[in-house]
């Protein structure tokens, strides 16, 4: 099983428990990625992070939970998001 079929399957089963315990989820469909930067909405020249990530290959990356998390947009220091874990869901 590959790491995305992991975390796929993960997905499926933290969107599960999360409309069990009444949490209303968007629907749509989970696709596995890691956030490698935000520009804060300025166009900033990526080409060459791109092309150097792209041939990136991380070591193996177990877990053995998710947390379900809330961002609260502008409510942590100096404007920034503020993040609250909702649920731990042990997998």
């Amino acid at each position: 099983m590959t790491g995305a079929d992991v975390l796929g399957t993960a997905s499926v089963r933290a969107r599960n428990a999360a409309v069990a315990c009444g949490i209303e989820v968007d629907g749509q469909r989970f696709t596995p990625h890691a956030t490698v930067a935000r520009t804060g909405g300025r166009f900033v020249e990526m080409t060459s992070w791109v092309r150097l990530l792209e041939t990136y290959t991380g070591p193996p990356w177990p877990f053995g939970s998710v947390e379900v998390i809330a961002s609260h947009l502008g409510e942590g220091p100096r404007r920034s998001p503020r993040y609250e874990t909702l649920a731990e869901i042990v997998l």
